[in-house]
């Protein structure tokens, strides 16, 4: 199921870089469908459904994550606490938000990859040029459309589907891609990015959730539950010796000499008071 996952992912990706190269004027008529001048506005409700879906995926981050990095922090703390969360699970959700998310979307691609918002561009009545997904020429200095930070965080939902029980793992697969294609859908909707932003933000986001699946779970360098226990507790140890134990020491130290200087100054004083 990964190769042909990997596989689609691949075919999804190259077919979706060729229309788009071929044709990048469909981002703009896509996106003119939605956010155009002739486009009819959001109504009310749908405003505030469009508000409260992005309210729910940073919400739905933030709970993975607090879960996922509570349970590491928690064993990392003491080798004899338990795991709150399987440790595999643990690993994979950090390292796939990490290099995700965070790090190829918003850290790499919309902080290099100068292409305009659709909101910023001459068509929509913005000032710059518009500029197709493979072009990183833009007028953008930050923050840029190339590739979609929510879309990316909610692909990576994938990562629970990749580890739910094998009887359910399609369906959660197919929910978790439904999932990153509404909240895609409705960046382009609100005009935040083009199609293609969000496209190449599901397949960098799948690519990056194979692999990190793959290095925990299925490759030579796959390890048990016990294992990767005991590699958190050896890199809880390292991090301890190297950077924590140093810092305090360092810390101690200072604050011991602060403590002892006021006692030193007001022994003087005594010392120097006429007989």
């Amino acid at each position: 199921m990964a190769g042909a996952g990997l596989w689609l992912t691949l075919i999804v990706g190259v077919i979706a870089g060729l229309v788009f190269a071929v044709d990048p004027s469909l981002d703009l008529r896509i996106s003119a469908a939605f956010y155009g001048p002739d486009a009819q506005a959001l109504s009310g409700l749908e405003s505030i459904a469009v508000n409260a879906l992005r309210i729910f995926n940073l919400a739905l981050v933030i709970i993975i994550l607090g879960l996922a990095g509570s349970a590491l922090i928690i064993r990392m703390s003491s080798s004899t606490a338990p795991m709150l969360v399987p440790a595999r699970a643990a690993c994979l959700l950090v390292l796939v938000y990490f290099a995700g998310p965070a790090l190829m979307a918003n850290a790499i691609f919309k902080e290099h990859w100068s292409r305009p918002r659709p909101g910023h561009v001459v068509e929509f009545g913005g000032k710059h040029a518009f500029k197709p997904w493979w072009d990183p020429r833009g007028n953008c200095s930050q923050n840029c459309s190339f590739v979609s930070g929510e879309a990316s965080s909610a692909f990576a939902v994938l990562a629970l589907a990749a580890i739910a029980p094998i009887g359910w793992r399609f369906r959660a697969i197919g929910a978790a891609l439904a999932y990153g294609i509404l909240v895609g859908a409705i960046r382009v909707m609100v005009g935040g990015h083009f199609t293609s932003d969000v496209i190449f933000a599901g397949v960098f986001t799948a690519l990056v959730v194979w692999a990190a699946h793959g290095l925990i779970y299925r490759w030579p360098t796959r390890v048990d539950e016990q294992e990767a226990s005991r590699r958190i507790d050896v890199f809880a140890a390292r991090l301890r010796a190297r950077i924590v134990s140093p810092i305090y020491g360092v810390l101690a130290r200072r604050l011991g000499a602060r403590s002892r200087t006021p006692a030193r100054q007001r022994t003087v004083q005594f010392d120097s008071q006429p007989s």
